[in-house]
């Protein structure tokens, strides 16, 4: 995970929100953080199989069961680090975060298209394009 070198030269010991988690262990760069710097991950599943795969498989995971939970856990201080990775959860952090003034150090968003949406519109809210690995776009607060 190159995008890991990146934030380990910033931040040990961090938080990491990541939304629409899968299984918790394919392409999950929270698995990778809490294994090498310290970090503590905490996610949200919507979809059964998958939700039922990141409880096995992630035991000490914090899971929420609705976006509503993860918007309210924000009361507990702001993530490092949030990564999105369906379209849907794209639309619906970036809508979270123009609204809010709470900003995370990173955002990290699913772009399956490749286009540059995200780009510009995370440049709205003060991120920059730090990095994209494997459709895996990641923005740093400038």
């Amino acid at each position: 995970f190159p995008v890991t070198i990146i934030l380990l030269d910033k931040k040990r010991g961090g938080r990491i929100l990541e939304l629409c988690a899968g299984d918790g262990l394919v392409g999950s760069l929270g698995r990778w953080l809490e294994a090498h710097a310290d970090w503590q991950a905490v996610g949200w599943e919507e979809r059964a199989l998958p939700k039922a795969q990141l409880a096995e498989f992630r035991p000490r995971m914090q899971l929420w069961n609705s976006l509503a939970d993860w918007k309210k856990s924000w009361d507990q201080g702001v993530p490092d680090l949030v990564t999105s990775r369906s379209h849907r959860t794209n639309a619906l952090l970036y809508r979270f975060l123009q609204r809010s003034p709470l900003r995370p150090s990173w955002v990290g968003v699913w772009n399956r298209s490749g286009r540059f949406l995200w780009a510009v519109q995370f440049a709205r809210l003060g991120y920059r394009l730090d990095l994209c690995q494997d459709r895996m776009e990641i923005y740093s607060r400038r």
